[in-house]
C-alpha cells in the first residue's frame, strides 16, 4: 500500500509540473485539502447514510480548509447546496468558484452532519513552480496537498440543447445505472426541455441503442433518415426509468 500511494504521489507531482506551464499566470482557487472518493467499505466504516462525498484525507497547515476547522476524516457531503458525487467533481466545484468567496460545506464528522464555511484563496503561487534545489520527497509531496484540476469534458448537443457528462463507474453507481451519460444542463425551451428532460437525468437509450458515452448520441443522430419522427430516449431518473419522446428542430427537416 505505501508503495502504491508513493507511486501516486510522484505521477501527481509529474502532472502538476507539466499543467505550471499551462497555468501560467492564472489565479486558481485554493482550499487546501488532499482529498479521496469514498468507496463502498470507507462508507461503512464511516457510517455515511449513502455511498457519495469525499474523503478529506490531509489538511495543509494554514490554508483555507484549516482555517476553517476542517479535519482529516471529514466527508464532504455537498458544496454551496450541490450534492457532492466524487473527488472529479468536487475539483471542478472548487475550480470553478471565484477565489475570495465564502463557500458553505455540508460534511459528515464522527458519525454526524455539520456546516462549516470556508473562504477560498488563490493557490500559492510557488504550488506550480520547479524547486532551484531539490527537496526531500516528503518536502515536494506536501507542498503538492491540493486539488488538481482534473480534466472534465462537457459535450454540448445543439439539437437536444443539452450538455452531457460522461459516468464514472461511482457515479454510475450513485444513480444506479449501469452506463450512460449524465445531463448537466438543458437550454430553456429546447426540445429536451420540451421533452421534459431536466440536469441530473442520465440518458441511458436512444430508441434501441444503448447510450454509453457522449459520441453513441451523435453517431445516432447521424444515422437517421427521417428526422420528423419523434425520437424515444429512455432516462433514469432517481433511480427508475422513464421514457421520453423527443421532437428535433425544424431545421433539421
Amino acid at each position: 500500500m505505501r508503495v502504491r500511494l508513493c507511486l501516486i504521489c510522484v505521477a501527481v507531482l509529474a502532472l502538476a509540473g507539466s499543467i505550471g506551464a499551462q497555468i501560467g499566470s492564472q489565479v486558481q482557487p485554493y482550499m487546501g485539502i488532499r482529498c479521496n472518493d469514498v468507496d463502498a467499505e470507507r462508507a461503512t466504516a464511516l457510517k455515511l447514510p449513502e455511498l457519495r462525498g469525499v474523503e478529506v484525507k490531509e489538511i495543509v497547515e494554514g490554508g483555507p480548509a484549516d482555517h476553517a476547522g476542517m479535519k482529516a476524516g471529514d466527508v464532504i457531503l455537498a458544496y454551496n447546496g450541490e450534492t457532492v458525487l466524487g473527488a472529479q467533481q468536487f475539483v471542478r466545484l472548487v475550480r470553478e468558484t471565484p477565489t475570495g468567496r465564502r463557500v458553505k460545506l455540508e460534511i459528515w464528522r464522527n458519525g454526524k452532519p455539520e456546516t462549516v464555511a470556508v473562504t477560498l484563496a488563490a493557490a500559492p503561487a510557488t504550488l506550480f513552480s520547479v524547486p532551484s534545489e531539490p527537496a526531500s520527497f516528503n518536502e515536494r509531496a506536501s507542498a503538492f496537498m491540493i486539488e488538481i484540476p482534473d480534466p472534465m469534458v462537457v459535450w454540448k448537443n445543439l439539437m437536444f440543447g443539452t450538455e452531457y457528462e460522461s459516468l464514472d463507474a461511482q457515479l454510475a453507481q450513485y444513480f444506479g445505472v449501469r452506463s450512460g451519460v449524465l445531463v448537466r444542463a438543458v437550454a430553456k425551451n429546447s426540445p429536451a426541455d420540451k421533452a421534459g428532460i431536466r440536469a441530473g437525468d442520465v440518458l441511458v437509450a436512444i430508441e434501441e441503442h444503448p447510450v454509453a458515452t457522449p459520441h453513441d448520441i451523435s453517431s445516432y443522430l447521424r444515422m437517421m433518415h427521417d428526422t420528423t419522427k419523434p425520437i424515444s430516449l429512455s432516462i433514469v431518473r432517481e433511480h427508475k426509468q422513464h421514457t421520453m419522446q423527443l421532437v428535433l428542430p425544424d431545421i433539421q427537416r
